[in-house]
């Protein structure tokens, strides 16, 4: 059975070659995707995935808080945040706030290999 996975990113072309990298693995699959924390949050109430990927740098809410709201409604679902940020404060604000990773873009197998840790219950923090 495959793991689903939500995405929550603004960058369209990011978020396209999200869906593309995580579509092309046989174990998993894309359950939808929302461009803010808001339209996630109106969405995810009626969905259960399996993971939540979240953006850190969101328009109107950042990714930290979608993570907290997302532990008072959902206290139970795993979501990981997705950054470009390389700054080690950045993996701590996400993990305090509760994140289960904290995954850095741009190494696609390195990408993966964060998902597949989180979703076998690991916490997970790129190099």
């Amino acid at each position: 059975m495959k793991q689903t996975l939500y995405i929550v990113e603004d960058n369209l072309l990011v978020q396209e070659a999200l869906v593309m990298l995580i579509e092309d693995e046989p174990d998993l699959v894309v359950c939808g995707v929302a461009e803010t924390a808001i339209e996630a949050l109106e969405v995810l109430s009626g969905v259960s995935p399996d993971l939540i990927l979240t953006d850190f740098s969101l328009p109107g809410m950042n990714g930290i808080e979608l993570i907290e709201r997302l532990r008072v409604r959902m206290p139970g679902q795993r979501a990981a945040m997705l950054s470009g940020q390389t700054d080690p404060t950045c993996a701590e604000r996400a993990l305090a706030a509760g994140a289960n990773g904290y995954i850095l873009k741009g190494d696609p197998l390195a990408m993966l290999e964060g998902i597949r840790q989180i979703l076998d219950g690991t916490v997970y923090v790129s190099r």
